[in-house]
């Protein structure tokens, strides 16, 4: 008889014993020991078991295990029942190898030596013998072939190294060693892995690194991102390679999120109790309290590796590992869509968060390509296709996955196409039952602004979004920081939304399905025709389109049918009617004509369109707006925060702002007016301005005359005193204006300023400016910058660009000791820069391209944190020797380099080096430069006769730069996304010879 298996699995581990010896103490603790582990055991006692064969029950049951567990004890070799399974053991283990499914023996001696199992000592030995004795018992049916294939069996097995009991203080401390052992070598904690993983490496390697698997302390690691990004498949990857440091001590609690719902909280706990301990004690914890206090009491007495996969709520870590401490070299890696959960704080211990990155465009290539054709890369006949789905899909491993298999097989390319252009309109059904999730774990407020980003507000600026929010009522601040927390959205440095393009058609789909947010002009158009009442639908969007269409003409009576629209944006749309009382929830209009000036444009026809006594945003673009709709627009409009006027530059009587009109507007913090002129004393009218862009404006002086050419004069008369950003384009203001504006703005932190020729040099700049950023471009006569410059000392940001008189700069440069980015981009008659640019140790990016200094600073690396410089198309004729010490540079442009003749060493720092150049004299070993990722060489022949300066010889060591093979024939381009730089393992080598 033996041990039955309940669950009809085959078995894992076989225990051979001798049955009086230890199976009553032993090798029963071992067995349940085992067993409550989860592995499955078949413990054989040869006393009970009838018959003098090995039975096909008995047999099967060590051709099934994996891993042989022999207890010799003093009369183990006394049974011959326990010789024919250890022969059959070595037997098993000995094919395995030939057939690659390897089975392993872990011997255990229970008083007894190896010396013992070798037959080197009388034990065994004489057992052995006296079973031969017994041989001419017609009852013991063995032979001498299987005694001496006993013998054998013995001296292999006593060869392996074992676990001696002796060395142990009792029976538990060896079982504990080995069952660990046993998960170990049977890897019943591995998780399941796809087959196809690409792109992988540099995610495994920066969460082992957090993790420091060497130190003794606690570690946790959170990993976030979106939906389908991959975070569950690294999180496996990495429990299944630090299981072997934790034995049986192994917990991966997979979809918390969802198995919360289905199964409860108490049943997670149960199964990370049992994984960690005893599924005994596990079966005893009665409510989620009872378990947290088990939990606690279990993990900190030992170490452990715990993985809590897809957490939603803070809450679940706390009731899943308790909040006692924990054990010196624990491990916790938790994964989540919503790195706010990470920040829990009821522990002494901290998470590190580590943001999941999508695939590169080529791992994501890779990836669709193993799918879809079972190959590393397309066909040729389906390359075009393949890319153009990977670029919709944008480095999303789940939907690269689905669209490639299910596209597997399909070689009709019709079929191809029609399912890229359904990509184009809806995600793929798998993704977007991912991403509903997300969306669904939302606030009914925070659905609506992810819906208004996703169908119209992505890669724009922030500001006039947070003011219509504001005026509905929803907290925009906390919306944003959810959807950010929860990787659906990114604020930009710009102050820009970004979305994954699978959120943003999620989220169209979505608008669509429930009818709240219209932008497809044939919906549109089939919406505005219905006579059916439009109430759910809230935004209609009508952008302009890449081809001239015919203007829409839209009614009063068909707008009536959107009692609840609260966006109203459109493009060459002719409105007929009077539209009183027709929108009384709109909180932003934006009405644009086609700028060209040979395009035909009706009059504004509409009555009262823009008596709107609740919106909050105006744009109007290149519309001929009469004075009375004007007017009737400016008419007490208190709640509009932002307002940009664009007037059409062909009209025959430009747009005019007065300051009477202005003062109607008491609460506009955003204020853009290109091509307006204005009239009359500003002094109080913005008092609430934040932001203020005057493009190309004049002011129109009092009186009769008609010169509308003069220059911007009277900036005191704008009262900026609160305002944060200013803009001024085109607008040609005076030294003394300029004075007076930095001066007055006291809180001031952006100005830019652009085209100007009158001012030849720079106002006075207060010691108690708050300037962060300063940009002077296009300054055709300015030629001198006052030393006060030097004054502005939260100053980060400078650029003087196109300032092509401007021959010097002034010494005190040097006392900004703040500034990160200097750009003096096209200054071309800037010979030089003055010594004391070397004190500006927090300069971060240095830009002189187009000017004509002629050296950078010999002592270059004390600005230590410099990390980009770029010195293309300039006059240098020497790069300084102590580039190389500037360990944070990580970027080096030099195009249209062709004065200098040798390349210094460079700092090992570099990942992008651009280099052209008709002078260099050969082309340096830069295999060192072991970070590259872009690397282009050009020796200028598209600008001047070919050269042989780039030979194939010089080029054989960027084979030995990391991610670079060698191929002097293929370039690989670069790629830009979220208004952020990236590249992977790019090469451009361009020469007479090379290619």
């Amino acid at each position: 008889m033996s041990t039955s298996n309940t669950s009809g699995d085959k078995y894992q581990v076989f225990l051979s014993f001798r049955g009086p010896d230890t199976r009553r103490g032993f090798t029963n603790s071992l067995y349940h020991a085992l067993d409550e582990t989860g592995i499955h055991v078949f413990k054989d006692d040869e006393e009970l078991r009838a018959g003098e064969k090995i039975s096909g029950n008995l047999k099967q049951a060590i051709d099934d295990s994996k891993l042989y567990i022999p207890i010799f004890s003093k009369n183990y070799a006394s049974s011959h029942w326990c010789l024919r399974e250890l022969a059959k053991m070595v037997e098993n283990t000995f094919k395995s190898k030939e057939d690659g499914k390897e089975k392993i023996i872990l011997p255990i001696l229970y008083n007894v030596k190896a010396d013992d199992v070798k037959l080197k000592t009388p034990l065994y030995s004489e057992a052995i013998s006296n079973l031969e004795q017994k041989m001419e018992d017609r009852k013991k049916k063995f032979s001498f072939e299987d005694v001496e294939m006993w013998r054998k069996a013995l001296k292999d097995v006593g060869g392996i190294k074992g676990w001696e009991l002796e060395k142990y203080p009792g029976y538990g401390d060896l079982i504990k060693l080995v069952v660990n052992e046993v998960v170990v070598r049977l890897k019943t904690r591995q998780q399941q892995l796809p087959k196809n993983l690409v792109g992988m490496e540099d995610q495994i390697s920066g969460i082992k690194s957090l993790l420091d698997i060497d130190s003794c302390g606690v570690q946790m690691v959170g990993i976030y991102g979106m939906a389908g990004i991959g975070k569950t498949i690294l999180a496996k990857i990495i429990f299944n390679q630090l299981c072997p440091y934790f034995g049986r001590n192994c917990s991966f609690i997979d979809d918390v999120r969802e198995r919360m719902k289905t199964k409860g909280l108490v049943k997670l706990q149960k199964q990370l109790l049992s994984d960690i301990s005893h599924s005994i004690v596990a079966r005893n914890i009665g409510n989620i309290d009872n378990g947290i206090n088990m939990i606690g009491e279990t993990i900190c007495n030992k170490k452990v590796l715990i993985v809590l996969d897809d957490v939603n709520e803070d809450k679940q870590i706390q009731k899943l590992i308790g909040v006692n401490s924990l054990y010196p070299g624990t491990r916790i890696l938790v994964t989540t869509r919503d790195k706010s959960i990470l920040n829990i704080n009821i522990f002494k211990y901290e998470f590190k968060k580590y943001e999941m990155e999508r695939l590169s465009n080529e791992d994501a290539l890779q990836l669709f390509s193993r799918h879809a054709f079972d190959d590393d890369s397309p066909p040729d006949r389906y390359y075009a296709l393949s890319r153009d789905i990977v670029s919709i899909v944008d480095g999303l491993p789940l939907a690269l996955e689905a669209i490639g298999l299910s596209l597997f097989g399909q070689e009709n390319k019709k079929i191809w196409e029609q399912k890229l252009v359904k990509l184009r309109n809806s995600p793929h059904k798998d993704v977007l039952g991912k991403l509903r999730i997300s969306y669904d774990d939302l606030e009914p407020d925070q659905q609506q602004v992810f819906l208004d980003l996703a169908c119209f507000i992505i890669d724009k600026n922030k500001t006039n979004l947070m003011y219509v929010w504001e005026d509905c009522g929803v907290g925009p601040e906390d919306a944003i920081d959810i959807l950010s927390k929860r990787c659906m959205i990114e604020v930009l440095h710009d102050e820009r939304f970004w979305m994954h393009d699978q959120f943003r058609d999620f989220g169209v789909v979505i608008a669509k399905q429930e009818c709240t947010r219209l932008r497809d002009r044939d919906d549109i158009i089939r919406h505005l025709r219905s006579t059916e009442n439009k109430g759910s639908v809230q935004a209609l969007c009508l952008p302009g389109g890449h081809s001239p269409q015919p203007p829409i003409i839209v009614t009063s009576e068909e707008i009536k049918r959107f009692p609840r629209l609260r966006f109203l944006w459109f493009y060459d749309v002719i409105f007929l009617g009077d539209f009183m009382g027709c929108l009384p929830e709109l909180k932003w209009i934006s009405l644009q004509k086609p700028p060209c000036p040979d395009a035909y444009h009706h009059r504004f026809e509409a009555t009262n369109l823009l008596h709107l006594e609740n919106v909050v945003v105006v744009n109007l673009s290149w519309l001929d707006v009469p004075e009375d709709v004007l007017e009737n627009l400016i008419k007490t409009k208190r709640s509009v925060q932002a307002l940009r006027l664009k007037s059409r530059s062909t009209s025959k009587h430009p747009t005019i702002i007065t300051s009477e009109q202005m003062k109607r507007f008491p609460h506009v913090r955003f204020l853009s007016l290109c091509e307006v002129n204005y009239e009359g004393d500003f002094w109080g009218c913005l008092s609430k301005l934040k932001w203020i862009s005057l493009d190309y404006g004049y002011i129109i002086p009092h009186g009769p005359t008609t010169d509308c050419d003069q220059p911007f004069e009277v900036t005191n008369s704008l009262h900026l005193e609160n305002v944060v950003v200013v803009n001024l384009s085109g607008v040609d203001i005076t030294k003394d204006v300029f004075a007076s504006l930095i001066k007055g703005a006291r809180k001031l932190k952006v100005l830019t300023l652009c085209y100007n020729t009158s001012m030849h040099g720079t106002p006075t700049f207060p010691r108690d400016s708050g300037l962060e950023k300063l940009t002077i471009s296009n300054f055709l006569s300015l030629k001198k910058i006052h030393h006060s410059i030097g004054k502005l000392r939260k100053l980060i940001d400078l650029n003087f660009e196109l300032c092509v008189e401007l021959e010097k700069l002034p010494e005190q440069i040097g006392e900004l000791q703040e500034l990160q980015h200097l750009s003096l981009r096209s200054c071309d008659s800037l010979r030089e820069l003055p010594d004391s640019v070397l004190k500006l140790t927090s300069l971060l990016k240095l830009d002189v391209w187009g000017t004509r200094i002629t050296r950078l600073p010999d002592s270059i690396d004390r600005l230590s944190s410099l990390s980009s410089v770029n010195a293309s198309f300039t006059s240098i004729e020497k790069l300084p020797s102590t580039m190389s010490k500037l360990l944070c540079l990580q970027a080096l442009h030099l195009n249209n380099f062709n004065r200098i003749q040798e390349l210094p060493e460079l700092p090992k720092s570099l990942t992008t080096l651009q280099l052209t150049s008709t002078s260099l004299v050969t082309v340096p070993n830069l295999s060192y430069l072991t970070n590259l990722v872009e690397l282009a060489l050009s020796e200028g022949s598209e600008y001047v006769a070919k050269s042989d300066i780039i030979q194939p010889g010089d080029l054989q060591w960027i084979g030995n730069l990391v991610g670079f093979p060698f191929s002097a024939e293929r370039t690989y381009s670069t790629w830009s996304r979220r208004a952020h730089f990236r590249t992977t393992s790019i090469i451009k080598v361009e020469g007479s010879r090379a290619l």
